[in-house]
């Protein structure tokens, strides 16, 4: 349908303007691949003498098509290549500096705690002075990966790619038709666009430096995401690891003790940095080697995926608050499984490295249930040297010991209003349902309430001690309603990362489990009473339409497309 307000460029060239009337940009702009502006209420600009006499959208597209067929083209290994088909495709101008800030925000809520190396302030510096030339091959990698991960949250940017990728991907006969495609083709096209600025495979690997490790754990981070991409996230973060460790990023902070201190700057105290940046250079390579163990530890959850970061190797401190980051601020905030002692000084604490510290745990109750959990045990679970217990001990340790104002509660979620917060809370979520399933029975028909497992190893009940069974069962439901409240408080803010859809996916299943088991939540977090009364009436809804499960299957839902 034609709009009542035609936009400057259609005004201009007396050609008809197809836009929503909210301010998007309209068809013809996009097709053209420019800059989309309406005009501000004041007399319209005078119309042209001579109109073109072929349209110059049609010229247009075709220089976008050119454009995209040197994408397709660009095979040489050399470097200036790579770098030129970067700087090709950010050189876009529907990438504008409103469009970035935009961008920003979309990474900060869903990617940023797997990934919080970036320095937004320095990358907001980059695309204002973008027609200045200011960007480098390296921070074009970057933005690259930035576009590649977030592309497919902004609608306006996949309005402006989709005849780019529509161009490459539709058969002959179909090109000029455009057809609805997933939001997750555009981040492709992007992903695919970083791969190729990597250059080709010698090249990538042995070009080492701390932004193409970013580089790699971003695309990582995408193949996560996509559907059967979780051998190339594998495989993509790594390579992202190796290069780490080859850079040394795991070293450079010594941890207090003694007479060692920790160092003020990454590189020599005589450089003509300002100490503010050579903090924040310091800092930016601690948060990519923080990112590849994160990582690590997510995607070493499954079978036969060792994990590739030793924990007690890494010689750097945990990462700083976000605003001491962008400040370039001198902070100590205590190192990864450091013991602590009286004489150190007061630890600059953030829920970045809270998490990180989880993040850590996470991979040890991981390995364990991947292991063989219970079956691996010849202790049972209330001794206190079982693996189990030990376990246990370690996530009862860590919500204790930390903050108040990071303890999960509606009010400090407002209060933080950060993805970190989430996050954290999530994966606390699944650390207790993780572990605590291992005695739970898979089909508890056999059972009035939680009497632990139903097949061997099974205990004597009369060495258990007292609600040992019930305690624990309570964890798993307790854990998933805590993701339900999540999820619930969260709403439009809620991070569509992988770690919070599977948390959310396991507390849908925790939530069917109950929905089928009542009398194993016998707190009844996960199923209420009337649910349980109307199941027993046979007049129970479906579990997609009322209840906990529902709330998650919503959120499931709501995600898919992405």
């Amino acid at each position: 349908m034609r709009s009542s307000i035609a936009c400057l460029r259609c005004r201009t060239s007396k050609t008809k303007c197809d836009n929503d009337n909210t301010g998007s940009p309209c068809d013809t702009c996009i097709k053209a691949g420019h800059i989309c502006e309406f005009p501000d209420p004041k007399p319209l600009p005078a119309k042209r003498s001579k109109p073109p006499t072929v349209p110059r959208q049609v010229v247009e597209v075709g220089h976008v098509r050119k454009r995209v067929k040197k994408l397709e083209d660009a095979t040489s290994s050399d470097g200036s290549t790579a770098a030129a088909l970067a700087q090709e495709v950010l050189s876009a101008p529907y990438l504008t500096v409103d469009l970035w800030h935009q961008l920003f925000d979309i990474y900060k809520l869903h990617f940023a705690t797997e990934l919080p190396f970036l320095h937004l302030p320095t990358l907001k510096v980059i695309v204002h002075d973008k027609e200045n030339e200011r960007a480098s091959t390296e921070s074009n990698l970057v933005l690259l990966g930035i576009l590649a991960l977030t592309a497919r949250f902004h609608p306006d940017l996949v309005k402006n790619v989709v005849h780019l990728t529509h161009e490459k991907i539709a058969d002959p006969k179909s090109r000029g038709i455009l057809t609805s495609s997933a939001p997750t083709m555009f981040s492709e096209y992007f992903a695919n666009a970083l791969t190729k600025a990597l250059g080709q495979l010698e090249s990538a690997l042995t070009s080492a430096t701390v932004v193409r490790v970013q580089a790699f754990l971003m695309l990582g981070l995408y193949k996560w995401s996509q559907p059967n991409g979780g051998l190339a996230a594998w495989m993509y973060v790594g390579v992202a690891i190796q290069m780490a460790q080859g850079l040394k990023l795991g070293f450079g902070d010594k941890p207090l003790g003694g007479k060692r201190t920790l160092p003020m700057s990454p590189r020599s105290s005589k450089s003509a940095q300002p100490p503010s940046d050579l903090w924040k250079d310091q800092e930016v390579r601690r948060r990519t080697m923080f990112s590849c163990l994160i990582l690590d530890r997510l995607l070493s959850c499954g079978s036969d995926r060792v994990s590739m970061v030793r924990s007690d190797d890494l010689q750097i401190q945990l990462p700083c608050t976000e605003h001491a980051f962008d400040l370039g601020r001198v902070v100590y905030t205590g190192f990864l499984r450091q013991m602590r002692h009286g004489m150190e000084p007061p630890i600059d604490d953030s829920l970045l490295s809270r998490f990180v510290q989880l993040a850590d745990f996470w991979g040890d109750i991981t390995k364990y249930s991947f292991g063989g959990g219970r079956h691996t045990e010849s202790l049972p679970p209330w001794n206190q040297e079982s693996t189990f217990s030990q376990l246990n001990k370690k996530v009862d340790a860590f919500y204790a010991d930390l903050p108040e104002e990071f303890t999960w509660s509606s009010s400090n979620f407002w209060k933080h209003d950060s993805s970190m917060y989430t996050s954290l809370h999530m994966l606390g979520g699944l650390c207790k349902i993780m572990l605590h399933r291992e005695y739970i029975p898979f089909i508890a028909i056999k059972c009035s309430e939680p009497v632990g497992p139903l097949d061997e190893p099974v205990f004597d009940r009369e060495t258990v001690p007292d609600h040992f069974w019930e305690r624990s069962a309570e964890q798993v439901f307790k854990a998933g309603r805590h993701i339900i409240d999540l999820i619930s408080t969260c709403r439009d803010k809620l991070p569509h990362s992988s770690l919070v859809i599977f948390a959310i996916w396991q507390a849908a299943f925790v939530g069917i489990y109950a929905r089928h088991y009542p009398h194993m939540d016998t707190q009844n977090h996960m199923v209420s009473k009337q649910e349980i009364e109307e199941r027993n009436s046979g007049a129970m809804s479906k579990n997609t339409q009322t209840g906990n499960t529902s709330i998650a299957f919503q959120a499931l839902t709501k995600v898919a497309p992405y």
